[in-house]
Parts: C-alpha cells; structure tokens; sequence
C-alpha cells in the first residue's frame, strides 16, 4: 500500500504474529484450557503452542481455524486491526536485478542489501 509515493506501507508480521498468539492465550486461559491440553486437541506438542502464543512460529490459516473451533471463538476475534501491524518503510519500492532475474518491488533496504552483495568480489575454491 502506498501513501505519498515516498514511503511504502508493509505489514510487520512479527507484530502480526505476536498479537495473534497474546489473543490465542487470553482466550485459553479464559475457557481454562492448559497449552498442554490445547496441544493435545489438535495433535501439537505442547511446546508449539507456547511458540504460537509468544509469536514465534507462525500458525498457518487453517491451523488458526482449528484453534479457534477449540477456543469456541470466531476468527474474526484473534486478528488485530490493520493500524497496529503496519509499518513504513522509508522511499519507494524498486525493481532489483540479480544475475538475469528482476524481482519487481523489492522495499528499499532489502534492495540496498542486494545491490551491495552483488557488487561484491566472488571467491573461487580452488
């Protein structure tokens, strides 16, 4: 998404993934569920729950339908509204080339990186 043609507006999916998992664990402790319990109804292990609920492993959609049929809440209620997983990146996106492939849109500082991996010298083995 862009604003003023200067900046380009990304989603941060750690925030995104960190609010999700704070929700996850609200609503469990409110049905009174253990991590050990919900790992168990959706065949996890326990520690895959506790890596969900910090933010650290990113539960796929129908996994996240799954959690929430067991939470008995509808879907609607883990996801946080779009203003608080948006971050700006400063100047526009560009097309980087690599080699003989162009990635179109590449955020700015991820295309600084590239061009300054790619100007450097290649070591051979020999």
């Amino acid at each position: 998404m862009r604003g003023d043609g200067s900046s380009l507006q990304v989603i941060d999916d750690q925030q995104l993934f960190r609010l999700i998992g704070k929700r996850i664990r609200e609503r469990r402790d409110e049905v009174g569920l253990t991590q050990a319990a919900l790992a168990q109804l959706l065949g996890f292990e326990r520690t895959s729950i506790t890596n969900i609920e910090r933010g650290n492993q990113k539960a796929p959609l129908p996994v996240l339908y799954r959690i929430c049929a067991h939470l008995e809440i509808p879907i609607e209620e883990l996801l946080p509204p779009i203003d608080t997983v948006l971050r700006r990146e400063v100047g526009p996106a560009e097309d980087v080339t690599v080699g003989q492939r162009t990635e179109p849109r590449v955020p700015p500082k991820t295309a600084a990186l590239i061009k300054k991996l790619t100007q450097m010298p290649t070591i051979r083995k020999s």
